[in-house]
């Protein structure tokens, strides 16, 4: 883990190198807390929450900064959880691009270090379909600038 000045400055150059190229990237900033993977949302072409469906989950992104950059949101479906794509959409003000069911053969490949190299077909449609959309902000966004 680097040093709060450290991670600040790597971030930065991060979003440098990230804003330069046309190098299709997606990171995860997780909560975007820090400088440097804020300044990292701040210079995407296109950034998306991915949340499940709970009141807890939906309350932090509410209030994070980072929802401000936010085009949309991928809802991690778990059984049992309450909320469903609309109200995720509805409190947000965002669509959700795509929604993920959790499976248990998701986590064993995500426990397996093999998730890159085998991804279950339980997740690549959503995340193809996710790419698709993205991609089409992003050119959308391009245009217009």
């Amino acid at each position: 883990m680097l040093a709060p000045l450290a991670a600040a400055e790597a971030g930065a150059a991060l979003a440098v190198v990230l804003g330069d190229g046309p190098v299709p990237t997606l990171v995860d900033c997780g909560t975007a807390a820090e400088p440097a993977s804020r300044a990292v949302v701040e210079v995407a072409d296109v950034a998306v929450v991915v949340l499940r469906g709970c009141y807890l989950g939906l309350r932090r992104a509410v209030h994070s900064p980072a929802l401000t950059r936010t085009v949309g949101a991928v809802l991690m479906e778990e059984p049992g959880r309450s909320l469903s794509a609309r109200e995720v959409s509805d409190v947000l003000d965002v669509p959700v691009l795509a929604r993920v069911p959790v499976k248990a053969t998701v986590a064993r490949a995500v426990d397996a270090g093999v998730l890159a190299a085998r991804l279950p077909d339980l997740l690549a449609r959503p995340a193809a379909g996710l790419l698709q959309r993205t991609g089409a902000i992003a050119a959308r966004r391009g245009a217009a600038a």
